[in-house]
């Protein structure tokens, strides 16, 4: 049995944690504020000229709950929908080790519509069937998938 793996690993853990505790250390925490972000995105949406925004729903989805959340709206097919996502999925936090929204957030309209994803926090497109918008949260590595059939979103556009 090599032991050359093993030394390996514990020296990446031992470089991501020095990382981690310098981070702590160097001053304020990186802890995300979602209440603050949620309060700004409010003013900003009242802000708006009445007619620009039909509808809108803020929608908390931890990482274990299983997929799908209904997010409480129904789209027709050609509506457009933007989302903004805050928040982290740790992997490891005493190695400070997450991903952003991107990477985890997973939508599609309808039971049976496309599974896609943005690739950013913020993501715009236009639904191609009518039905419900539902969201879920999976790790794209982590073996577990959504259940329905994966394909890029229609005419979706990153922003």
């Amino acid at each position: 049995m090599s032991l050359r793996p093993l030394a390996r690993d514990l020296g990446v853990a031992l470089k991501l944690g020095g990382r981690a505790l310098r981070r702590r250390l160097a001053g304020p925490s990186t802890t995300l504020d979602t209440a603050a972000w949620r309060t700004e995105l409010e003013a900003w949406l009242r802000s708006l000229p009445p007619g620009v925004v039909a509808d809108h729903r803020f929608v908390d989805l931890p990482a274990t709950r299983p997929p799908w959340t209904d997010t409480g709206l129904s789209l027709d097919a050609g509506e457009c929908v933007s989302w903004f996502a805050s928040g982290r999925v740790f992997l490891s936090k005493a190695l400070d080790l997450w991903v952003p929204p991107s990477f985890q957030l997973w939508a599609r309209v309808g039971a049976a519509g496309p599974v896609f994803r943005g690739t950013r926090a913020t993501h715009t497109f236009t639904a191609a069937v009518r039905g419900p918008l539902q969201l879920a949260s999976y790790f794209p590595a982590s073996g577990r998938r959504p259940t329905a059939r994966f394909a890029p979103a229609p005419t979706s556009t990153a922003r």
